[in-house]
């Protein structure tokens, strides 16, 4: 940061309104969600004119940083956006005496995600694969036709968890013939797959879990 005027620019000491004079904080925006890269709120020695005295005409300040941060990728939908063009975004609170703005820098970046992440298996993926254990048969078969469904001394019946109930014949009707597959959601936990299938219909258990390897697609555990 250089003075360009011909006059001396106050500074004023402590904290704005913005966070401590002379910090910096930088991020991206990826997929509409900042990713803090840096955020340094203490200015350090040699940073005196950002904290009190003034800035001369013609001089500079430069503040260099350095960091090193960690993302945790969750879900192909991230994976496949990281490697881009991305804009890093550069705050600079500069700790003026009016203590009422800052600056911000944009600038376009390369970021390139390592190629392992390009070997992931996608969510989609990780659900087929899932769906061809027979675990997963046996929980669709459990939670679904007589498994949910009868008709017992003259009263439609419909089983909610473990629990059977009396229904209309509509309802007896629409349940008995569900042959739906179970809800299914996948999260990625540290380089695997958390497949999960579940189901309010029939007995319990009324979730089906299933581990997946999210680099080769192997099975790790069914629960």
């Amino acid at each position: 940061m250089t003075n360009t005027t011909d006059k001396p620019v106050p500074w004023q000491a402590g904290s704005t309104k913005f966070g401590p004079a002379g910090s910096i904080r930088a991020y991206i925006a990826l997929q509409g969600t900042d990713i803090l890269l840096l955020e340094d709120g203490e200015p350090r020695a040699g940073d005196t004119a950002m904290l009190y005295g003034q800035l001369e005409p013609g001089k500079s300040i430069e503040k260099t940083v350095v960091w090193t941060t960690s993302y945790t990728l969750n879900g192909d939908d991230i994976l496949q956006a990281w490697t881009d063009d991305h804009t890093l975004h550069i705050v600079f609170t500069h700790g003026h005496e009016d203590s009422s703005s800052f600056m911000e820098w944009q600038h376009s970046i390369k970021i390139e995600a390592d190629e392992d992440i390009h070997k992931t298996i996608s969510r989609d993926q990780a659900i087929d694969i899932a769906r061809t254990q027979p675990a997963y048969d046996s929980f669709r078969l459990a939670h679904s036709g007589d498994a949910v469904a009868k008709i017992e001394d003259g009263q439609y019946l419909v089983n909610f968890s473990g629990i059977w109930e009396t229904a209309s014949e509509e309802c007896y009707q629409e349940t008995q013939n569900k042959m739906m597959a179970p809800n299914a959601s996948a999260d990625w936990i540290t380089g695997t797959w958390t497949v999960i299938f579940s189901e309010k219909l029939g007995d319990p258990p009324n979730e089906l879990v299933i581990v997946i390897d999210g680099y080769t697609g192997d099975v790790f555990s069914i629960n």
